[in-house]
């Protein structure tokens, strides 16, 4: 069905109604053309003594679950912010 762009959206059309909510879903997509820029960071979490480390994404780290698992963190710890931002097209590589 390759280059036949008609017959494709007739058997997205009787297809499966999940089939054809990916396929609004994609379009929508396709439509935006958006880049995003995330700056974020990790904590790694090491036994002492060891060379086997854990990282933990920070965008979603929470202070009261960083001492969860740290329990000497000071109490006025502050996670560094998550930056994002839609690149616009003349900044775009």
């Amino acid at each position: 069905m390759a280059g036949r762009p008609d017959d494709i959206a007739e058997v997205l059309q009787r297809a499966h109604p999940g089939l054809r909510e990916t396929s609004r879903v994609l379009r929508i997509l396709g439509d935006q053309n958006q880049v995003i820029e995330s700056r974020g960071y990790q904590v790694a979490i090491s036994d002492k003594g060891t060379n086997d480390w854990t990282f933990i994404d920070g965008a979603s780290l929470t202070v009261p679950e960083l001492r969860s698992l740290f329990l000497t963190l000071p109490e006025d710890f502050k996670l560094p912010e998550i930056e994002r931002r839609v690149v616009p097209p003349e900044e775009r590589r």
